[in-house]
């Protein structure tokens, strides 16, 4: 077994949440890139991966948009929560900017609703908008200030 084998064998391993939704809508066959990482090996260069998959409550689906996405981002809560209390490095693919509030409440749910959690957020947009500061009243542009509290 070679050096860097061994090493490997030594790290935690991932926990993978990979989130196959736009919002609270599933996204189309071939709209993200999840298949083409796990295809590539990515996940396993740090440890065995475990991957999960939260999934829509489609029962409990709702006319009003902000309610389905406290649905999916309930759901990505509890797997990134998962990932912390299995001491594992979460690493979360897929989905879209909407996504964040739930990571973000995942990693409290973990580390308790007083735990200081940083935030870099790289794109092209701030999503730092809220219903009265929106131009286009896209939910999509109001995570970091819904995560911001």
């Amino acid at each position: 077994m070679s050096h860097m084998a061994a090493e490997i064998d030594k790290l935690p391993g991932l926990h993978v949440v990979q989130i196959r939704y736009q919002g609270s809508d599933p996204a189309l066959p071939g709209s993200d890139p999840i298949d083409a990482y796990a295809a590539s090996g990515a996940y396993q260069r740090l440890g065995e991966a475990t991957i999960v998959e939260p999934e829509f409550p489609e029962d409990r689906r709702d006319d009003e948009p902000t309610i389905n996405l406290g649905l999916i981002g309930g759901e990505i809560a509890e797997a990134v929560a998962a990932g912390c209390r299995a001491n594992k490095p979460v690493l979360v693919v897929g989905g879209n900017c909407a996504v964040v509030p739930g990571v973000v409440g995942g990693l409290q749910v973990a580390h308790g609703p007083a735990a200081k959690i940083g935030l870099v957020w790289f794109d092209a947009h701030g999503d730092f908008n809220t219903p009265r500061t929106t131009l286009s009243g896209m939910l999509g542009g109001m995570p970091v200030a819904v995560s911001a509290g």
